[in-house]
């Protein structure tokens, strides 16, 4: 299994939990690897490719930015994940976070370009059907307005425990206010009719959930819990012969290891 980075993907004029964390995590699965995985680094996304999902005027002020080198091979990682995970019909995943509230013309909520519609535009270009599931705490309302937009056919499954950056679904949103409900409202979800007839699964797999985040945590959401949660998506997609790539997304808590231990989880969940 695949799993893109670049140490471009940090840069220390960004959030430091939404870029460092992806380096800290790449030196965590060099010393202690998981079986099955090697990391690659993917090509930058281009400032062309970049405005078909974004307003090219808004790439080129990104591109005279410090930040230009670190989103755009973040981005690339994602499309990366998303055109492996197609072609070989195998888990694939980027350590890239920062792009579900991306708008067309700007930054939101941390994030950049949103790489997760980046992807879904070029796998439907190449005739993919592709579903882009959101569970990070926050909702994702870059996402649907991106695929509003661009009229995408993509389907979206968005299941959030916080309010931030909600809108009007066009598919399917819910906002989980009781841990209790919370595998039973995803589980919902994956076997509905939206999940009918995709071929591969671009996974936004935010940490952000847990109950100690300090910026999305709802409480009874345990390590535990969000381990059932990751098993519960890949065992779906498994038993359906669909590949999932996944992105890292929202995960805040300030202990290292405690954040490298909960998005370790989805690594080890694609990779078994």
């Amino acid at each position: 299994m695949k799993v893109f980075y670049s140490p471009d993907y940090f840069h220390d004029s960004g959030p430091a939990t939404t870029t460092r964390k992806a380096r800290m995590i790449a030196e965590h699965l060099e010393a202690y690897p998981i079986t099955g995985m090697e990391i690659v680094a993917p090509t930058p996304a281009t400032p062309r490719l970049l405005s078909r999902t974004h307003d090219s005027v808004y790439v080129n002020d990104i591109r005279r930015t410090k930040a230009w080198r670190s989103v755009s091979a973040s981005t690339g990682g994602a499309l990366a994940a998303g055109l492996d995970a197609y072609a070989s019909r195998q888990n694939a995943g980027s350590l890239s976070s920062g792009l579900h509230h991306a708008r067309w013309d700007r930054e939101c909520g941390f994030c950049t370009f949103n790489g997760l519609v980046v992807a879904a535009q070029a796998l439907e270009a190449i005739g993919a059907t592709p579903l882009i599931l959101d569970l990070d705490a926050h909702c994702g309302g870059g996402t649907n307005a991106l695929l509003n937009l661009h009229r995408l056919p993509t389907r979206h499954i968005d299941i959030s425990v916080s309010p931030f950056d909600g809108y009007e679904s066009r598919d399917y949103l819910r906002l989980v206010t009781r841990s209790d409900r919370y595998l039973w409202t995803i589980k919902t979800a994956l076997n509905s009719d939206l999940t009918k007839g995709i071929d591969v699964v671009l996974y936004n797999a935010g940490m952000d959930p847990y109950e100690h985040d300090p910026v999305g945590g709802l409480a009874g959401i345990t390590t535990d819990l969000l381990f059932e949660r990751e098993c519960l998506v890949f065992d779906w997609a498994r038993k359906r012969g669909i590949p999932v790539a996944f992105v890292l997304a929202g995960g805040y808590v300030s202990d290292e290891s405690t954040l490298i231990g909960l998005h370790r989880m989805t690594v080890e969940a694609a990779a078994s």
